[in-house]
């Protein structure tokens, strides 16, 4: 039985999230007013963070967050399990307040949302792209259950402007305190150095595109041992993906490279999509450059390991950037004689979000506000 009122919920957020932002930098009025525009980003802005936050045991995770407040288990020896000192440090502070477990989840989507603003101070005028893309591109289903991993890719999105700006202490520093909320993304310290700098040919990226597709039909259990040198490797950084690489193994057994399911030819064709306008795209702005690059990066590797949990969880961040790229890409086809190709594009992501939702992705369906 279809459950209209998740469906509803969810489209009205995608619509107003898109509508609002669009006229706070559109509307001839609203634009030369600041504090209409501000009203309205606001209003974008609120309604992301009462459905992220306030939502009754939504999510896969949402069971390990509340027992995370509720009992704070991470402070206890003998069932402790591993969180960030900057996460365990709002967890301690929301329960001296103790309002109840939606504070977390409030608190959390506020960092989550309030970062991913920022991420576009330098592309204002793309932000209803790039708010239509997170939320029907599945990172807004996925902050309801990798809420930390979520604000470190949200975080990551707002840190790319300091290596646009050339202030490389401020990246340090930024990615530094991250780390206290989610240590995987210690990884991305060096990318200041080079990520700007890679610019490969598209043929390149087409071959790269290509091989990988080809590397997802090897053996699985070739990886086993990689995976695990990988993993020790992450760990003398705080990283910690043993218990993903062990259930990996155990179900290498079942597990058929052969087959593809069609969420992972959606992701394979939307990767080509990007390619396909990597040159163009880059040419017309090369500060788009880095962003494109992560982005390919992680189409390389989600075509390769879609089905090597640790490599997808890590991989998390890079395909993240796809939402920057497929907003530059609409962008520019809306400003050309290509229209009708970035409204069926739209069209399609529309597609895929209602499909997400009957799947339940994430967790996320049905969806229910908490009682006080």
């Amino acid at each position: 039985m279809v459950d209209f009122y998740t469906y509803s919920i969810y489209l009205f957020v995608l619509l107003w999230c898109v509508v609002f932002s669009y006229t706070a930098y559109y509307n001839r009025v609203v634009c030369k007013v600041k504090p209409f525009q501000y009203f309205f980003l606001f209003l974008s802005f609120i309604v992301l963070v009462i459905i992220s936050g306030l939502r009754d045991f939504v999510g896969t995770d949402y069971n390990n967050y509340y027992n995370f407040y509720e009992f704070q288990s991470y402070n206890e020896e003998e069932v402790g399990v591993r969180l960030e000192i900057g996460f365990k440090t709002i967890i301690d502070l929301l329960k001296r307040i103790d309002l109840g477990p939606w504070t977390l989840f409030t608190t959390s989507a506020i960092l989550i949302w309030s970062l991913f603003f920022i991420s576009f101070k330098n592309f204002k005028k793309h932000l209803y792209l790039g708010l239509f893309f997170a939320i029907t591109y599945n990172f807004f289903f996925f902050s309801f259950n990798g809420i930390r991993q979520a604000i470190a890719m949200a975080a990551l999105g707002f840190a790319f402007k300091y290596i646009e700006d050339k202030k490389m202490i401020k990246y340090f520093i930024f990615i530094f305190l991250t780390s206290t909320i989610h240590y995987s993304i210690i990884i991305f310290l060096p990318f200041y150095f080079f990520i700007s700098k890679i610019h490969f040919k598209q043929f390149v990226w087409y071959v790269l595109f290509f091989v990988s597709l080809l590397l997802h039909f090897i053996s699985a259990s070739l990886l086993v041992v990689p995976l695990y040198t990988l993993n020790n490797w992450l760990s003398f950084i705080g990283i910690e993906y043993g218990n993903y690489i062990s259930s990996f193994e155990n179900s290498i057994k079942t597990l058929d490279s052969s087959k593809i399911s069609l969420g992972y030819i959606v992701y394979v064709i939307i990767g080509f999509f990007i390619l396909m306008y990597y040159k163009e795209i880059v040419a017309k702005e090369k500060k788009y450059l880095p962003y494109f690059n992560l982005s390919l990066i992680g189409i390389v590797f989600y075509n390769a390991f879609a089905n090597i949990l640790i490599i997808a969880r890590v991989n998390s961040y890079f395909i993240f950037f796809q939402i920057f790229c497929l907003t530059f890409i609409i962008k520019h086809l809306l400003e050309s004689k290509n229209k009708i190709i970035a409204y069926l594009i739209l069209l399609f992501f529309v597609f895929i979000f209602i499909y997400n939702i009957s799947v339940n992705s994430n967790g996320c369906n049905p969806y229910q506000f908490i009682s006080f």
